[in-house]
């Protein structure tokens, strides 16, 4: 697992241009592990109890190469075109899992 480091963020990569907006992007092993860390254990907890703390949230997955990192500005694209236009090969949500194979 690799997570973008927040206090390692560039100044260019404050794409929302908003203090109040978090962003997370991490990169996993596979969807299994993710979603055995956001439904599971401690996180589980927190993850439901997300309304309390946010307006509102959203996310976007796609596939990587291994080693790859990709940027803030990345996941914002991706997170922008699943928002407009759905799953594609460019971004999908966990629902999308099955019918979005890796490449390869």
């Amino acid at each position: 697992m690799w997570r973008h480091g927040i206090d390692t963020r560039a100044p260019d990569e404050d794409v929302y241009g908003d203090p109040l907006v978090t962003v997370n992007l991490s990169v996993w092993v596979s969807v299994e592990h993710l979603k055995d860390f956001v439904y599971g254990g401690f996180h589980r907890d927190v993850f439901r109890r997300r309304k309390e703390w946010f307006d509102s949230s959203a996310v976007v997955l796609w596939w990587v190469d291994p080693g790859e990192r990709p940027s803030l500005g990345e996941g914002k694209r991706r997170l922008d075109h699943y928002m407009a236009h759905g799953a594609s090969d460019n971004g999908f949500g966990f629902r999308d899992v099955a019918r979005m194979a890796p490449p390869g």
